[in-house]
């Protein structure tokens, strides 16, 4: 989907791909340091182990992906809110008509279990009521004083959205199969000029397999990665989980035939006291050829990459 339920709270970092698309063999910078050397020994031997280890869940469609998509306009707090905890009111009737249960897979088909329209808005829904008591506007927190980064702390703020119009549509997702286009419905909501969207059928959360990463340790300086930011394209958006004083984040990108090999840099400030805790940040490449049907990988892991990791939505 394009438009996702995770924090992107930074701008993307470009850094130029570091491999050739189709062949595994790599452009080396100029200087390669002892990080990237390390993360290309280890990205060489998951990209190995996972085209030597058999792969059953290719026959079926496993989505990789979220299940709403939100708009990308600013939003108020409690549209945030709103979209985070599932408060919604319906004020229009339900269509009768539903998404075509048929997903093309290029060499195959694959019939899914499409929901009606009221079965999809029962799962956009889910949150119910928001507190009685919970304001709909930033309200000061007199007790919290001011955050470190010069803005009043406040209280939670709660919000519902009112949806006016529900139509059947398809999407388009990332998968195992790479990226196909689903059924979906799509919501109109009073005061957003984006649609939500919604994929139409049960996508409980997959079973990927996992690549054996062997013993290697993570060079200092060198992060994981914990997702997709966005669908991949010919550009690969990818979440690396950071620390609180990381700067310079950029991503290092491996590819090969069948998959493609992440994981992140960074430099740490230890000049200064920095909180225990991770952030995820999104950090972009261009690949060198189209990502196809390969599966993103993360380099110490072994996990294969979902988009989006169910963060909140920034107001």
């Amino acid at each position: 989907m394009k438009r996702l339920l995770i924090p992107v709270a930074l701008a993307s970092m470009a850094l130029t791909a570091c491999g050739q698309g189709g062949g595994g063999e790599q452009q080396q910078p100029a200087d390669p340091g002892p990080a990237r050397q390390a993360f290309d020994e280890q990205a060489q031997r998951i990209a190995q182990a996972w085209e030597g280890q058999e792969q059953p869940w290719t026959g079926d469609l496993v989505v990789l992906d979220r299940p709403v998509s939100v708009p990308t306009q600013d939003l108020t707090e409690a549209q945030s809110a709103a979209l985070n905890a599932g408060w919604y009111e319906l004020a229009t009737s339900l269509p009768s008509q539903e998404p075509s249960g048929t997903v093309d897979l290029g060499d195959s088909e694959i019939a899914v279990s499409v929901w009606d329209a009221a079965t999809a808005y029962e799962n956009l829904a889910v949150g119910g009521e928001p507190p009685a008591d919970c304001p709909t506007e930033p309200v000061p927190d007199e007790t919290s004083g001011t955050d470190d980064d010069g803005t009043t702390s406040h209280t939670a703020v709660c919000g519902v959205l009112t949806i006016t119009d529900m139509t059947a549509t398809s999407t388009t997702v990332w998968s195992n199969r790479g990226a196909v286009k689903v059924p979906a419905w799509e919501y109109t909501a009073e005061g957003l000029s984006e649609s939500i969207v919604q994929v139409a059928f049960d996508i409980a959360a997959p079973s990927t397999p996992t690549v054996d990463a062997g013993d290697a340790e993570r060079p200092d300086g060198v992060v994981g990665a914990i997702g997709l930011d966005t669908l991949p394209t010919d550009e690969l958006t990818v979440l690396l989980g950071v620390g609180a004083c990381d700067e310079d984040i950029q991503v290092l990108v491996y590819e090969a035939p069948s998959a493609i090999v992440v994981a992140g840099t960074v430099t740490r400030d230890e000049s200064q006291m920095c909180t225990e805790q991770l952030l995820l940040r999104p950090a972009s490449a261009p690949l060198s050829a189209p990502i196809g049907d390969r599966m993103v990988i993360d380099a110490y892991s072994g996990s294969v990459l979902s988009v989006g990791t169910g963060g909140p939505i920034p107001a």
